[in-house]
């Protein structure tokens, strides 16, 4: 999903997530564009919710900086989402670091890069994710994830 909105409405937004079962909120924002977003009291706002928060920050644009941490925090949030979490993913847009992330999780789960690229696509109407580096990047990853393919 993209950003939450910031200002008046975070707390019914939060309570809306609360409502359909959200338990883990996922930033890919770095710290500087919480910032500038309004959402640096995101942390803060989910703990009042009782909802984890989880941050892997990635440049707007661009890949993580660490594939291999990468591939750990992807293995790490499968493992929670198996285990009942409900988690919500979000960058500026969400398209591309959302789709880089939402595509590893589903991948994980054994889908292969096209097909969790389509699904996604399908779910969101938009063309994810946002540069050709980014979906190069996916196919990478299916590979350390074990699911590699077309």
């Amino acid at each position: 999903m993209a950003k939450p909105e910031c200002g008046k409405s975070v707390h019914d937004q939060f309570t809306a997530l609360q409502n359909v079962g959200v338990s883990a909120i996922v930033s890919l924002l770095e710290p500087q564009e919480a910032c500038q977003l309004g959402l640096q009291d995101e942390p803060r706002h989910c703990e009042r919710f009782d909802i984890q928060f989880r941050q892997f920050p990635i440049t707007d644009m661009q890949l993580p900086d660490d594939i291999d941490a990468f591939v750990q925090f992807i293995n790490r949030l499968h493992g929670e989402v198996v285990h009942g979490s409900h988690a919500v993913v979000h960058c500026r847009a969400g398209i591309g670091r959302t789709g880089m992330v939402a595509a590893s999780l589903l991948i994980k789960h054994g889908r292969q890069p096209q097909q969790a690229l389509h699904q996604l696509i399908e779910a969101r109407g938009v063309e994810m994710p946002d540069t050709e580096e980014q979906r190069a990047f996916i196919f990478n990853v299916a590979e350390l994830l074990g699911q590699g393919g077309q």
